[in-house]
């Protein structure tokens, strides 16, 4: 469970890379020049189109993000209720 929340953290952070690398594209390209995004060809001239593709991309690799960070969460705090993992939190009383 612990690798699958790191490979979703990872994705997350790649998917927010890529929008991010899209996005600064758009603002360093010419009228003429198109971009690929989520397998449809969008230009600059629909400005709306590619504003809401782009909002899009970036509430997904944020919903990525944080469940990869939620599920992380979850599993440290199992980890510190077993008692048969190294990690849990031993309290003796005196």
């Amino acid at each position: 469970m612990r690798t699958f929340s790191y490979i979703l953290m990872l994705f997350g952070i790649l998917t927010a890379g890529l929008a991010a690398r899209d996005q600064f594209y758009v603002r360093q390209s010419s009228q003429e020049r198109y971009i690929l995004l989520d397998s449809q060809l969008v230009s600059n001239r629909n400005a709306d189109d590619f504003r809401r593709a782009l909002i899009i991309e970036w509430c997904c690799a944020g919903l990525i993000l944080s469940s990869g960070v939620t599920l992380n969460i979850m599993v440290r705090k199992q980890d510190r209720l077993d008692p048969l993992s190294p990690d849990f939190d031993w309290k003796e009383e005196e």
